[in-house]
């Protein structure tokens, strides 16, 4: 029977996909030169080239076989919830012992136990026997699958959000840094997965396509989307990603009321040996040089950057910004690039000049973020703030 041209596609598309993913990982591997960084993430595209695999062998299976098979691609489906998890907290830095990291693949490790006297014919006849058994069993792991990645779905939204917490204090730019794709692939692969659940229970009779083949198609199209996100992120692998460590993404606190204020502050410093007084003269000090210098002027503008250039300790400018100002290193830059686009706006000579490219002179280098940091800021758009400065 010659096979038609859409299963020409799936055949390429999917094998495409198990070569892209396993050289993927090998190439991350080779760029991270030993450092386990990204190890998770290599871990993430050899779960997802051996689950395309496995998806593939059980759709050309039929019969007994396949039946002696049941459960092959689900083990490997309870890893991609607690990788995508780990990889968030090794990019900001958090390194746990790998005894604590091994107790998220126990459902993973007791599943494959389990189901490994099916895939060597031990129980085999038991579920020839059973059709009942067959579906019960197909059913309770779909749904176990299902839960857990969407639990790990919420921790991952969780991570990255106290990781995006972290980013602000020791940077003035985050959105290139704050690897939100993460969520949003776990997130993709939940959603069609619903569909894939949804159209098979309701009319599993007349859809012409196996769960399998379906399955193959869904992780196959993520690995190409992981594949495109990490390949516009060359900067994960420079040296200085590479050389995070748990110290060098400063602790975020909460912006502090006035009642918790110097409760919250001395309590996060208690232990640098600043005192008030000589935080307060130190802010003197770094807004004379925002003032004047406007360093903020620069978009990868980074707190180590700016301790360097003022001759100050990192983890006291981190302090004097914090209880002096009351705001986080991303709050306290990006103030003084809203105010520059004000003056920007103001000034007769940049009619001509667009929003974006204001906006883009004073600093910023994201749009979204611009848009969203100036209405916060101001309670109106940029275009309509420019339009109401020449009225």
């Amino acid at each position: 029977m010659p096979i038609s041209l859409l299963e020409h596609i799936y055949i390429v598309g999917t094998a495409t996909s198990i070569v892209v993913a396993i050289l993927m990982a090998l190439a991350i591997f080779r760029l991270s030169a030993g450092n386990n960084r990204h190890m998770f993430l290599e871990l993430i595209f050899v779960a997802f080239a051996i689950s395309v695999f496995a998806n593939t062998i059980l759709n050309v299976k039929s019969g007994s076989a396949a039946i002696s098979m049941i459960g092959l691609t689900e083990p490997f489906q309870l890893l991609f919830g607690p990788l995508f998890y780990l990889y968030l907290k090794n990019l900001s830095g958090v390194h746990n012992p790998w005894r604590k990291n091994t107790l998220h693949f126990i459902p993973f490790l007791f599943l494959t136990l389990y189901l490994s006297a099916f895939f060597f014919g031990f129980t085999r006849q038991r579920f020839l026997l059973s059709t009942n058994a067959y579906t019960v069993t197909v059913s309770a792991l779909s749904f176990f699958v299902y839960v857990q990645l969407w639990l790990y779905y919420f921790l991952c939204r969780i991570e990255h959000k106290r990781y995006r917490q972290r980013l602000k204090q020791s940077c003035s730019e985050i959105e290139r840094l704050s690897e939100s794709w993460v969520g949003d692939g776990l997130l993709a692969l939940l959603l069609c997965y619903s569909v894939l659940g949804v159209v098979y229970g309701m009319n599993h009779g007349a859809v012409n396509l196996s769960v399998n083949k379906s399955a193959a198609i869904i992780v196959a199209s993520l690995i190409y989307f992981m594949v495109f996100q990490t390949l516009k992120r060359p900067q994960l692998f420079s040296p200085e990603s590479l050389n995070v460590t748990e110290n060098s993404l400063l602790e975020p606190i909460d912006k502090p009321t006035s009642k918790t204020k110097n409760d919250e502050v001395s309590g996060k410093y208690e232990r640098s040996g600043m005192s008030d007084r000589d935080a307060a003269q130190h802010m003197q000090r770094v807004r004379a040089f925002m003032q004047s210098e406007k360093p903020y002027l620069d978009p990868e503008l980074s707190i180590g950057a700016l301790a360097d250039q003022i001759e100050l300790n990192v983890h006291h400018l981190s302090q004097v910004i914090n209880s002096s100002d009351g705001r986080n290193f991303f709050d306290f830059v990006n103030g003084y690039r809203i105010e520059q686009v004000k003056i920007e706006f103001a000034n007769p000579v940049n009619t001509g000049k667009t929003v974006l490219e204001i906006a883009m002179n004073s600093g910023f280098n994201s749009k979204a973020t611009f848009n969203r940091i100036f209405k916060k800021s101001t309670g109106a758009t940029p275009s309509a703030y420019r339009k109401s400065s020449f009225d």
